[in-house]
């Protein structure tokens, strides 16, 4: 349990201090009548026996429920602002019987300001951090099924770390969106504290810095997103990318309601010995975009 306490400290210095986000508290199991206002479908899991009230009868299978129940709650005080919970919930019951608990880091931001793709961009890059900070290493995301209703049918994703499934992170579904607030946006997370503890630290490296300026080049691809696993493409990009080619990010995912989908890459570009210019490093710009068309992200626009 060491390694999961000293993480766990470790994330809430991080969601404080870093994102300025707000710790709350609550019970392990569903308020059901907060749920239905919500249009919040409780799941099928273990009951309490003696439960004090028919509404707090079924243990909860993620705190995300609980968060935007809080939101909602809350959403008058500011027109943004962040809230996250680490605390236990139950995944079924185990070959013994015995009911499957999970210790899980939750958070969900909300917005009036932001537009939901930036909310969501912001969200995954709170996780990256955490994973960065945490395990020296990088965070996946691949696309998933939704499992509860309120998520959403298509921008909801898996978050890997390594071989495991570290957790979930998207958008809400839109009626359940739209019972919360109709102007404003709501992105969320939910990880694995036990995952997250047990994975492997990545031993850390340090790149040299330079005195002359970097330069960054955005890419964007057409792609089937749910196909695309992400470390996967930056390896790959990094490789094709030549000597200067210092990092590579995902800035942008796009899915349209016909099926059309794109992902837009920032590629860093540095030199510790001289200035570089776009034009030298279009030829590896090019190589990038000829590697990646066979894993088919088929070039877009720079």
């Amino acid at each position: 349990k060491e390694p999961v306490k000293i993480a766990t400290d470790r994330v809430k210095d991080l969601l404080v201090q870093k994102y300025a986000m707000h710790e709350v508290h609550s019970y392990i199991w569903c308020d059901e009548a907060k749920y239905r206002e919500l249009k919040i479908d409780v799941p099928e899991n273990p009951k309490l026996i003696n439960a004090q009230t028919p509404e707090h009868t079924t243990i909860r299978a993620s705190i995300i429920p609980t968060l935007l129940v809080f939101t909602n709650e809350n959403k008058g005080y500011a027109n943004e602002f962040g809230i996250f919970e680490i605390g236990e919930i139950v995944n079924g019951y185990g070959i013994d019987g015995m009911c499957k608990e999970e210790k899980k880091l939750s958070f969900v931001l909300y917005s009036r300001h932001e537009s939901e793709e930036k909310l969501f961009l912001r969200a995954r890059d709170i996780v990256s951090y955490i994973v960065s900070d945490i395990k020296h290493t990088v965070a996946d995301y691949m696309d998933a099924k939704p499992r509860f209703n309120w998520q959403h049918p298509k921008n909801t994703f898996s978050v890997i770390l390594g071989e495991n499934t570290l957790g979930e992170i998207g958008v809400l579904h839109p009626q359940v969106l739209g019972r919360i607030d109709k102007k404003a946006y709501v992105a969320y997370a939910e990880i694995d504290m036990n995952v997250l503890a047990d994975s492997k630290t990545t031993e850390i490296k340090y790149d040299e810095p330079s005195k002359f300026p970097t330069i960054e080049i955005d890419v964007s691809f057409n792609a089937k997103i749910e196909d695309i696993k992400f470390s996967n493409i930056i390896d790959k990009a990094k490789k094709a990318g030549g000597n200067f080619l210092s990092s590579v990010k995902a800035t942008d995912v796009y899915e349209g309601e016909n099926g059309d989908s794109s992902l837009t890459l920032r590629f860093t570009f540095k030199s510790c010995e001289r200035t570089l210019s776009k034009s030298e490093l279009q030829p590896d710009i090019d190589s990038i975009i000829s590697t990646l068309a066979e894993c088919g992200l088929n070039f877009k626009s720079v």
